[in-house]
């Protein structure tokens, strides 16, 4: 659900958002985080392929002044600011593969590797250089 509406938030980054997507799920699917997630990302890259800026909020909002109808069972999971930014992001430090995993690197597959560092470099992977 995309929703307009006189939404402020201040988190680090953030000021003055007002737009965002609501990412709602239906707490009676057991895999509803995971589903909310994987939908809530197309829709990121979707935006960020048209020339805007998207960044996840989950716990550092206010839910009672996030705009969004909602059924019985169902819960807001989490929101996507969207909009225009002040500036385009910024990298950020990750964690060496070695300190991600205890497979050494000369033992792991390519494959694996490949999706380790995919992981380092992807903007949820600000959770990773913690």
């Amino acid at each position: 659900m995309i929703t307009r509406g006189i939404w402020y938030e201040h988190y680090g980054k953030f000021t003055n958002v007002r737009n965002y997507i609501a990412i709602v799920g239906n707490k009676k699917l057991a895999d509803y985080e995971e589903l909310s997630g994987y939908f809530g990302q197309k829709l990121v890259l979707e935006a960020q392929m048209m020339g805007l800026n998207t960044c996840w909020v989950g716990g550092t909002y206010a839910k009672g002044k996030c705009s969004v109808d909602i059924s019985s069972g169902d819960v807001i999971v989490c929101v996507i600011a969207i909009g225009y930014g002040e500036t385009e992001g910024k990298t950020h430090k990750s964690k060496p593969v070695s300190k991600l995993c205890d497979v050494p690197e000369t033992d792991m597959p390519k494959w694996f590797k490949n999706g380790v560092v995919a992981a380092m470099i992807d903007p949820p992977a600000l959770l990773l250089s913690k």
